[in-house]
C-alpha cells in the first residue's frame, strides 16, 4: 500500500507543472519526432514509444532541465534525425529548398512564356515587313509555272 501511494505521489508531482513548463514541454513535444517511424512530432504520435517520450519529457522539465539539455539527451540517443527541423547547414537547406525551387521555377515559366510571345510575334513582324507579299507572290509564280508546264 505505501509503495502504491508513494508511485501515485511520484508520478502527481511530476506531472504538477506550472504554465511555463508546460508550455516547455509541448515545444519539445513538437521539436522532436517519434522514433518508431520518423513521421510525426512526438506531441501528435500515437504510439507507444511516442508515450513514452512524452512521460521522459515532463520528468526532464519538472526538476529543471531546459529544452536543449533535452534536446541534446534525444540527440546523443537517436542522432539528427529525431528533430523535426535538423540543426545547422541541414535545416537550413531544408527550410530553403522550397523558396529556391518556386523562384527557379518562376523565372524558368516567365522565360519560356517570354520566348513563345516572340515566336508568336515573328510572322506578324515578317508581314509587316512586306516578306509576306514577297512569299506570296515566289508562291504564285512557282504554281504558275508548274501549270505552265502540265499544259
Amino acid at each position: 500500500m505505501n509503495s502504491t501511494f508513494a508511485l501515485f505521489f511520484l508520478v502527481s508531482s511530476v506531472t504538477a507543472l506550472n504554465p511555463r513548463q508546460r508550455a516547455e514541454v509541448k515545444r519539445i513535444e513538437q521539436s522532436l519526432l517519434a522514433p518508431c517511424c520518423y513521421s510525426q512530432p512526438v506531441a501528435q504520435h500515437m504510439s507507444a514509444e511516442a508515450e513514452r517520450m512524452r512521460r521522459e519529457i515532463t520528468e526532464m522539465v519538472a526538476p529543471g532541465r531546459g529544452e536543449p539539455e533535452i534536446i541534446d539527451h534525444y540527440k546523443a540517443l537517436y542522432g539528427e534525425r529525431i528533430l523535426v527541423i535538423p540543426d545547422g547547414k541541414t535545416g537550413q537547406i531544408l527550410l530553403g529548398l522550397p523558396m529556391t525551387i518556386s523562384t527557379l521555377g518562376s523565372v524558368l515559366f516567365a522565360l519560356i512564356m517570354q520566348k513563345m510571345l516572340r515566336a508568336r510575334a515573328a510572322p506578324r513582324a515578317a508581314f509587316e515587313k512586306g516578306e509576306s507579299d514577297c512569299l506570296l507572290r515566289k508562291f504564285c509564280e512557282e504554281t504558275e509555272r508548274q501549270m505552265g508546264d502540265k499544259a
